[in-house]
């Protein structure tokens, strides 16, 4: 089995890096596992409603959307009942290793963000200073905010982030769901 990307594999040079370690970088490093999937990373469920992603690959694709969309179907499947009597579901995900996306996983994303709109009563994104991807969680934001849907928040800090929504490795117990 070998590792690889297209941002490699096209020799676009956009990219340094085509996949991160698959191991959580820190403050989730300390975190047990639940979900570890090599096409995104590790997501993380926190009852009643709270789910985290932790992205650990450089390059967005069509294949870490879908991967990353799975999960969530599987969550709602064995959690979805319970997660709208809590509201809806609230997403925090930590963006910081993504440095590019394709256009495909950009319009992968628009529609399943889209599709899901009536169970997620709030979006948080977590990344870093990338302008390319900032742009698109703003593109996303106002896309959803024109449907009625949550908006979604930009943050560069994740440990504050956490911090203030009550996330630590000890809050997050149990296996994969």
């Amino acid at each position: 089995f070998r590792w690889s990307s297209p941002c490699v594999e096209r020799g676009s040079g956009g990219c340094d890096l085509a996949l991160l370690p698959m191991k959580p970088s820190p403050p989730f490093d300390r975190w047990p596992v639940h979900v570890r999937d090599p096409s995104y990373g590790s997501t993380w469920f926190v009852e009643p409603n709270i789910m985290v992603d932790h992205l650990t690959v450089a390059e967005g694709t069509e294949e870490m959307v879908a991967a990353m969309h799975r999960t969530l179907d599987k969550l709602l499947a064995s959690r979805g009942e319970s997660i709208e009597r809590s509201g809806g579901l609230r997403v925090v995900a930590d963006w910081r290793a993504v440095r590019t996306y394709t256009s495909g996983a950009r319009k992968a994303f628009m529609h399943e963000i889209t599709r899901r709109r009536p169970l997620a009563s709030a979006a948080v994104v977590v990344e870093g200073a990338n302008s390319l991807l900032r742009m698109a969680v703003k593109a996303a934001d106002m896309a959803l905010a024109m449907t009625g849907g949550p908006r979604i928040e930009l943050h560069d800090d994740v440990v504050a982030l956490l911090r203030r929504e009550g996330l630590s490795a000890e809050s997050v117990r149990g296996g994969a769901f």
